[in-house]
């Protein structure tokens, strides 16, 4: 009999060890990709920019096909950084609550049954909460580099 709660207590100990791996493991994933997302998104920016000031310190005339061209090379990366930022806050939406099952779980484990130890379920907006800030800058930006042949050049050229 003693043996047997031995290796129910050696079972609930090594089940408890392998849910606290697996938060361990959500955890550093979703640290990861937090760390990352902002650090993209200020990649596409500085390429906005950098594309800006050539424009401006070369003097480049944007007019015709070339003015398509431009809006296409502004708009491109941030699509796509935009998408790539959506697909983003979906996982790390799914990952959160992955996390919060997991911390539960232990937890439950551990005895602790105090709502306020515990993670909440997070809802759709609460998971999202992150890429309407990081559209919206990168969103001014792109409108920014967009205009900036028609508004920018003119400037530039009157201060010849």
């Amino acid at each position: 009999m003693n043996n047997s709660h031995t290796t129910n207590a050696s079972h609930d100990e090594s089940q408890s060890t392998q849910l606290q791996f697996l938060y361990q493991q959500r955890i550093l994933l979703f640290n990861t990709r937090r760390d990352h997302e902002w650090k993209v998104i200020f990649g596409v920016i500085t390429l906005m920019f950098a594309l800006d000031a050539a424009l401006l310190v070369y003097r480049i005339e944007v007019d015709g096909w070339k003015r398509a061209l431009w809006i296409g090379l502004i708009l491109l990366p941030a699509i796509a950084c935009s998408r790539y930022e959506w697909v983003l806050q979906k996982r790390n939406f799914f990952d959160r609550r992955a996390m919060n099952k997991l911390y539960n779980l232990i937890c439950d484990q551990a005895g602790i049954k105090d709502t306020a130890v515990r993670e909440p379920e997070h809802s759709r907006s609460t998971g999202m909460w992150a890429f309407l800030p990081q559209a919206l800058v990168l969103l001014t930006v792109a409108v920014f580099s967009a205009v900036l042949p028609w508004i920018g050049l003119k400037v530039a050229l009157q201060s010849k």
